[in-house]
């Protein structure tokens, strides 16, 4: 008793200069309630505060040490344990996990920092790097909290001993659930039971459950397996496109004078394969630069097969807002599955692109960016075409201009080119002759009137020797089936409907057998440059592209009644881009082997006109009880505003209660064929609805009257093309 009656005032005050050199340390007041001498050389304090009262950085309920007694003799204070029970560390950052990671750091004291920075210590015969005389700790109930609201860990608990470290805790700010860190001197992992998700512009986002710190042989933070993925908000396309790749990342934590760290990035493939990049990054921006050599990129995706090559370099200007990507690669026999593309795998297939792409910020808080693409090469197979491009997205003044120029080059070249199963309806395709390809589109969201839409295909001399055999245009002067896809009930059911139709078929009406105003109707609503055009017309393309762009939607199609006679005698309805190629293909065929005649009669007996409805026929029947040549003009009226939507507007039709804006629109067509000169104005009526589905009277007997046709004129006006205002139900 005596001698610890004697010792106490020793560890007491040891104890004291202990907290005194913590403090100048520190460079921050240390205050104890309590300080209680346990044993002969314990000490346990009481409601220890580093900090200032209002802002303290450390807090904790009680913290037991036990001293080395060789130490305390010579006036030393040399713990070889610490225990804390109930330690709260406050972070002070800006809000984000950078900032609280900043602020963690200017909170170690510079000797720990430097033992972190690998100066100092002595090397274990395990080859773990361990500062001399640090003592064992223990951390009970342990709380850290930042006041920014970046993270928060509760429950933590925490073992230090012999240079090794296991912690755990229980992160609720994010949300990763409970966190393990174990490791020593040479590296620490922390792995949580949840990732941690950090989003990304366009519904993407990326993904982390594992981070690495490394000493050797590099001093360095890794992230194994950061997962690129995508939210609920993401394009469906973009989602399959992104879907499982991952990344490996090495940030080294030394920079050099220009503030820069040594970044290292592997691109992880699902099927083995990586893409491996070397750079640097800092608070000024990231540089980095890849090279791949064939990689078999075969399992990367469902969608996606075949080899990969070239050479790439990315660079990111933090304080200017602006980077750009420059690099050439390479795709060698390349298989692509996707639904936006066909029904079917596309390929093998080669393809090359070349140039590069400037991209600057221009506001921050919009995220409006400008982009920009110079000196762009996209070669496919034999064919190459140079690119060019800018877009600025600011909301409200979007722009946006693109070229695109391939030259001239040989029919059979391009068919080379065409991968198997980009036209697997048409193929295989037999052609010879020269041919070219130019195109403009220019958009300015402030002028939408003045949007530019050029194309220059030039396919006059292009001779085609020969399709797919199933394709036989002969027999539409004959007897031919159409085969209509219909959405059933039930998800994923589909209806087939088939109809035998043709010139020599009972369901025919030949042109002689309609009244002359359908056919203008027709064109008048659906396709005013019709009997001008060649099958596609760029004056109809370029106003359903603005009308969508008004609209902020896809509001009108820019098909014309060829190219819907195409996809209704020979395609399915389903909305990917080997159809629409299949579909011009196919436009510009029918053009060449029929006249406008023969297009207009085809088209008339096989559009549909509401569910199992088919040709003017069965319309005219169903509807009104009619043969064609009977229909009044306003009936004609009704049958050609039914075209946009035919399935959706018979409801209407099954309540025998037409809407306010439908009616509107009926009157609105009669209104501009007798503008057109069309109709003439004496038959100009005011419809309701009970008359308009009333019989032929008594006695009625129809005027027959002459294939319908279009006066002639030099140009096509402004107005041909788009008569109506309406959008696609």
């Amino acid at each position: 008793l005596a001698v610890f009656a004697a010792h106490a005032p020793l560890v007491r005050a040891g104890a004291e200069r202990g907290l005194e050199r913590l403090g100048e340390r520190l460079g921050e007041e240390v205050r104890v309630e309590h300080i209680e001498v346990q044993g002969l050389a314990g000490v346990r304090l009481h409601r220890l505060r580093i900090g200032p009262l209002a802002a303290p950085k450390l807090t904790v309920r009680h913290a037991t040490a036990r001293l080395d007694v060789e130490a305390l003799k010579a006036r030393r204070v040399q713990p070889t344990l610490i225990e804390l029970v109930g330690p709260t560390l406050h972070i002070r950052g800006d809000g984000t996990l950078e900032g609280a990671a900043r602020a963690a750091m200017t909170m170690v004291p510079e000797a720990l920092r430097d033992m972190l920075r690998g100066e100092g210590g002595e090397v274990a015969e395990d080859g773990d790097a361990r500062p001399r005389h640090l003592p064992d700790v223990l951390v009970r109930r342990g709380h850290l909290l930042d006041h920014g609201g970046a993270i928060e860990v509760v429950e933590g608990e925490l073992t230090f001993s012999d240079g090794r470290l296991t912690a755990k805790g229980r992160v609720v700010t994010p949300d990763l659930g409970w966190c393990t860190l174990e490791g020593g001197f040479v590296a620490l992992q922390i792995e949580c039971e949840r990732p941690f998700r950090q989003r990304l512009p366009g519904g993407l986002r990326v993904e982390a459950a594992r981070v690495e710190l490394e000493r050797r042989p590099l001093k360095r933070v890794r992230v194994p397996e950061l997962r690129l993925t995508a939210g609920d908000a993401a394009r469906h396309d973009v989602a399959a496109m992104v879907g499982g790749l991952a990344a490996d990342v090495r940030l080294g934590l030394e920079a050099n004078r220009l503030g820069e760290r040594v970044l290292e990035v592997a691109l992880l493939l699902p099927g083995g394969g990586r893409i491996d990049g070397q750079g640097t990054v800092g608070r000024a921006g990231l540089k980095l630069a890849a090279e791949v050599a064939d990689l078999k990129i075969d399992g990367a995706h469902e969608a996606v097969g075949g080899t990969i090559s070239g050479h790439y370099r990315l660079e990111v200007d933090r304080k200017k807002g602006e980077g750009f990507l420059e690099g050439e690669g390479r795709l060698r026999q390349v298989v692509l599955m996707h639904g936006a593309l066909a029904e079917g795998p596309i390929g093998p297939l080669d393809l090359s692109v070349e140039g590069r792409l400037d991209v600057r910020l221009l506001d921050r808080a919009t995220h409006a960016i400008e982009a920009r693409v110079d000196g762009a090469r996209v070669t496919l197979g034999e064919i190459g075409a140079d690119i060019t491009a800018f877009v600025d997205t600011t909301p409200g003044t979007m722009k946006l201009r693109l070229t695109v120029d391939a030259g001239r080059f040989d029919a059979p070249a391009l068919i080379k080119a065409l991968p198997k199963g980009l036209l697997p309806h048409l193929e295989p395709i037999i052609a010879r002759g020269p041919m070219g390809f130019r195109a403009l589109v220019d958009i300015d969201q402030t002028d939408l009137k003045a949007t530019k839409l050029d194309v220059d295909l030039d396919v006059r001399k292009v001779d085609v020797k020969g399709i797919n055999p199933n394709i036989d245009f002969e027999t539409l002067r004959d007897v031919f089936t159409t085969r209509f896809e219909m959405p059933g009930e039930k998800e994923d059911e589909l209806i087939i409907l088939e109809r035998e139709q043709g010139p020599n078929s009972p369901r025919w009406v030949p042109l002689e057998e309609i009244p002359a105003l359908l056919p203008l109707a027709v064109t008048a609503q659906e396709d005013g440059g019709f009997y001008r055009h060649k099958g596609v017309s760029l004056l109809h393309l370029r106003g359903s592209l603005i009308r969508n762009l008004e609209r902020g939607r896809f509001a009108r199609g820019g098909s014309t009644l060829t190219m819907q006679l195409a996809r209704n005698l020979f395609l399915n309805r389903r909305k990917t881009l080997s159809r629409k190629l299949e579909e011009l293909v196919l436009t510009w065929l029918l053009e060449q082997a029929f006249d406008k005649d023969e297009l207009m009669a085809l088209y008339l007996n096989v559009v549909e006109f509401g569910p199992d409805i088919f040709g003017i026929g069965e319309a005219a029947e169903h509807y009104f009880g009619r043969k064609p040549i009977e229909l009044a003009p306003e009936q004609i009226a009704y049958l050609v505003r039914l075209l946009p939507g035919p399935r959706g507007y018979y409801e209407q039709f099954e309540k025998k209660k037409l809407s306010k804006s439908f009616m509107r629109s009926i009157n609105q067509l009669l209104r501009r064929l007798v503008d057109k000169g069309y109709l003439p104005e004496d038959q100009l009526v005011q419809i309701d609805q009970e008359s308009l589905f009333a019989p032929p009277p008594p006695g009625f007997v129809p005027v027959r009257q002459p294939p319908a046709r279009l006066p002639a004129v030099p140009t096509i006006a402004p107005g041909d093309w788009d008569p109506l205002d309406e959008d696609i139900p």
